[in-house]
């Protein structure tokens, strides 16, 4: 390589690291990597590692803060999401896993009743901004987790095998018979069907919530 095509690259270095001083100088450009905190080479990136990279100076800003569903039944989980820019550390409460800043990242909570989640973003000139969410936790409803019969197809007083399982359930009929059954998670149950046709159990909650099992029968 000659001496000429030497300063000629060198030339456009400096002219390259010149120009980035300068947007880094007026703002336009930030870049902001905590040391210590740096992936070894080939492995993933720790949680805490931040990148940012932003037009301009500004404040410390929540870009969003959002549950997918606002109103869950008890035992559910649903997912929250953020993203925040400008901002050294965010916090949420009440805790519920490890969070830090990022321009869009969601986790799962399981509340086991209706909560207010609060995240708040604090920005490098102390100043800190936070928006809430609510969760509402609702009664898990009944709920079959079981159920199989024998042939449906019967002779004239033959009886029918029954066998189900319910869950969040305090009372169980099947019609029409009016027979009532115990809600438990497994039972089996034999019966003589009066008629062809078709037969519902019914399983209510505490709160009268209900769920439906149909099956039919048919006589030969």
């Amino acid at each position: 390589m000659s001496i000429a095509s030497i300063f000629k690259s060198r030339s456009r270095v400096m002219w390259t690291l010149v120009a980035l001083a300068g947007l880094y100088a007026l703002g336009v450009l930030s870049l902001r990597l905590p040391l210590g905190r740096i992936a070894s080479p080939g492995g993933p990136a720790p949680p805490a590692a931040v990148y940012e990279a932003s037009t301009g100076a500004g404040e410390v800003k929540i870009t969003h803060f959002y549950p997918k569903s606002g109103s869950i039944f008890r035992g559910d989980s649903t997912i929250i999401c953020y993203g925040v820019q400008r901002a050294r550390e965010v916090r949420l409460e009440p805790p519920v896993d490890a969070v830090w800043p990022a321009v869009s990242r969601c986790l799962s909570v399981a509340p086991a009743q209706s909560t207010t989640y609060i995240l708040r973003a604090m920005g490098t000139d102390g100043r800190e901004v936070s928006e809430s969410i609510r969760v509402e936790v609702g009664p898990a409803p009944p709920r079959f987790v079981l159920f199989s019969t024998s042939n449906p197809e019967l002779a004239r007083g033959e009886q029918l095998t029954m066998c189900y399982g319910v869950e969040n359930a305090v009372k169980l009929r099947l019609a029409p018979l009016e027979m009532d059954l115990p809600p438990v998670t497994k039972h089996c149950v034999r019966f003589g069907a009066p008629v062809s046709g078709r037969y519902t159990l019914t399983a209510t909650s505490a709160e009268g919530v209900t769920a439906r099992q149909e099956f039919r029968v048919r006589l030969r």
